[in-house]
């Protein structure tokens, strides 16, 4: 009985344990521990980051966009933003009558910070669920947008969300 409760918690303490190793994505602006076998690659003024096991075949995004923070970055204009639906464009950027629709807009804490979080359907790719993550410190504004596929977006969600928790800001912080 001894020998099957120290293989059982040998099991535990391996299969369950924290990571060896998480990656860590660093910018200027933030730091934060990328969900298992993501990268994150700078496009722009953005940084784009994709699960490398999927191939060409791209089911969810992470979006990161930090700057230094201006008069208006407010989590109240924030909420007020994330809260009004996108129209949605067809492929060659042109309105097609139709908007997003958002699922919720709510404050909650993360990581010992307060963000915005916000769904919606639609708001940047068709067939698309997209969660916006907005903050801000004393000197920087962050915002995070993760999309992913409707059928695959929980479980994408699922592997993505505890990476939230992670961020850390490279410039002075407010807490």
């Amino acid at each position: 009985m001894k020998l099957v409760g120290f293989v059982l918690a040998t099991v535990l303490l391996l299969g369950f344990g924290s990571p060896a190793s998480a990656e860590i994505f660093r910018s200027s602006y933030l730091s934060f521990e990328l969900p298992p076998a993501w990268k994150c690659s700078l496009e722009g003024l953005e940084w784009v980051c994709e699960d490398t096991e999927e191939g060409s075949q791209k089911t969810a995004i992470i979006i990161l966009t930090a700057k230094e923070r201006g008069s208006e970055d407010r989590l109240d204009l924030y909420e007020d933003h994330l809260s009004a639906a996108k129209p949605l464009m067809d492929s060659r950027g042109l309105p097609t009558g139709r908007s997003s629709t958002v699922q919720f807009v709510r404050r909650e804490t993360i990581g010992e910070k307060m963000w915005v979080h916000s769904r919606q359907f639609e708001s940047e790719v068709p067939n698309y669920y997209t969660d916006y993550f907005a903050t801000v410190g004393d000197d920087i504004a962050i915002l995070v947008t993760f999309s992913a596929y409707r059928l695959s977006f929980q479980t994408a969600f699922e592997r993505f969300y505890p990476s939230m928790a992670t961020i850390r800001p490279e410039k002075r912080w407010n807490r």
